[in-house]
């Protein structure tokens, strides 16, 4: 085999294991989307049996009222990202759910806006 045969053999060989790394990282990146909502399917134990609760009840003065991240309202409280729960009935893992964010605003306080796509500051203190 000449020194031609040989990098072509190790350019086939690298073309191959790339495929392999390509495969194997589509497959994580289609396992991370899996949710309980979308798949009706367990991530933790697999299980196909989940409860959806779409109130979630909290106890709060002159009754139980929805748990949501916020109220705003003077006169009439209205409740802004009123949770859904899905539930594995065989592990009991519990996937939240905020389905209508509108009237949700980030006010840096209570509610706060993390940006996963924001280049990382580095250092120790973020």
């Amino acid at each position: 085999m000449n020194a031609e045969e040989d990098l072509r053999a190790q350019l086939a060989a690298v073309r191959e294991e790339l495929a392999a790394v390509r495969s194997q990282l589509d497959a994580l990146t289609t396992a991370r989307g899996l949710t309980m909502a979308g798949q009706v399917r367990c991530p933790g134990c697999g299980g196909r049996k989940l409860l959806h609760a779409t109130k979630v009840l909290d106890r709060a003065h002159g009754g139980p009222k929805t748990l949501a991240v916020a109220r705003e309202g003077a006169f009439f409280e209205r409740s802004v990202g009123e949770f859904q729960v899905y539930i594995c009935q065989g592990c009991g893992l519990v996937e939240w759910y905020v389905p209508d964010l509108s009237g949700l605003v980030a006010d840096g306080e209570t509610v706060r806006e993390l940006d996963g796509t924001a280049p990382d500051p580095g250092g120790p203190y973020r």
